[in-house]
């Protein structure tokens, strides 16, 4: 129960970093951003941030996988064929995932 407890606060605190960096990534350049900045704004200490990311990068790869993830959960419902000859359900799909989906509409 502990250790469960624990990955899911770990994983509250690792979207918190994601959030503030797609946030900051809006009106800065990637090496314009400090930690200080992301810290502030996810609100998590300097040695929190450093206890789950090592830089700035490995944010960014973070919240990659967590697109590539949502965009796999959509493409695998669907066999290469049927797509191939008519598209239209998985783009649909696809559309609405964009929409609700908030690791895309917080990190897009």
């Amino acid at each position: 129960m502990k250790v469960q407890t624990q990955n899911k606060q770990s994983e509250k605190t690792r979207n918190r970093i994601k959030k503030a960096v797609a946030v900051l990534l809006k009106t800065k350049k990637l090496e314009d951003i400090k930690i200080t900045e992301i810290t502030s704004l996810s609100g998590v200490s300097r040695n929190t941030f450093y206890t789950h990311y090592n830089r700035i990068s490995d944010v960014l790869n973070d919240i990659s996988k967590d697109l590539v993830l949502d965009f796999e959960s959509v493409f695998k419902k669907y066999n290469y064929l049927e797509f191939s000859t008519d598209p239209e359900p998985l783009v649909k799909e696809l559309i609405v995932m964009c929409k609700k989906s908030s690791t895309f509409s917080e990190y897009v």
